[in-house]
C-alpha cells in the first residue's frame, strides 16, 4: 500500500519543536521529527491510493472524487483504529482529513487535519500539515547484498 513517497524534509524543520505544543515527556526532537515523518508519509499514501483505485482502500474513504486532472479538490477521510494502525506507535484512533490539489493521479499536493489523534493514549505528534507534495518513487529502491 505503501507504493507513494511523500516529500518532507522541509517540513520537518518544523516539526522539530521544543514548544507548548509537545508534551512535558522527554521527546528527543530525531524522535519526534521521525515520528512525524512517518504519520505524514502514512496519510499522504493512504489518501493517495484511495484516490488513484477504483477498489476500497482499508480506512480510507474519498469524500471528494478526483473525476478528472487537475483536480483542485480532492478529499480523504482516513480513520484510525485497529485495523488502521499508524506505521510508529501501533493502534491509534481519530481521524486525518486529507484535501488537496491532484495534479494526477499519480502526483498531488496535500494538506492534512489530524483530528483527535491518539497513539496509545498520547496525542500525535502531529496536529496539520500543508504543502505536502506526494509523488511515487522515480524507481525502486533496489536491495545491496
Amino acid at each position: 500500500m505503501l507504493r507513494f513517497v511523500a516529500a518532507v524534509p522541509l517540513l520537518l524543520a518544523g516539526c522539530i519543536s521544543t514548544g507548548s505544543n509537545v508534551s512535558s515527556t522527554d521527546i528527543h526532537p530525531v524522535e519526534v521529527a521521525i515520528a512525524s515523518a512517518a504519520e505524514l508519509g502514512f496519510v499522504a499514501s493512504t489518501a493517495m491510493n484511495a484516490m488513484s483505485t477504483s477498489t476500497s482502500v482499508p480506512c480510507a474513504q474519498v469524500t471528494q472524487a478526483c473525476t478528472s486532472y487537475p483536480c483542485n479538490n480532492g478529499s480523504v477521510t482516513i480513520t484510525l483504529g485497529s485495523e488502521c494502525p499508524l506505521t510508529i506507535g501501533g493502534a491509534a484512533t481519530g481521524a486525518v482529513t486529507v484535501t488537496g490539489s491532484w495534479t494526477s493521479s499519480t502526483s498531488a499536493t496535500l494538506s492534512s487535519t489530524f483530528t483527535n489523534v491518539q497513539v496509545g493514549g498520547t496525542s500525535s505528534v502531529v496536529a496539520s500539515a500543508t504543502s505536502l507534495t506526494a509523488t511515487p518513487p522515480a524507481s525502486p529502491n533496489p536491495v545491496s547484498t
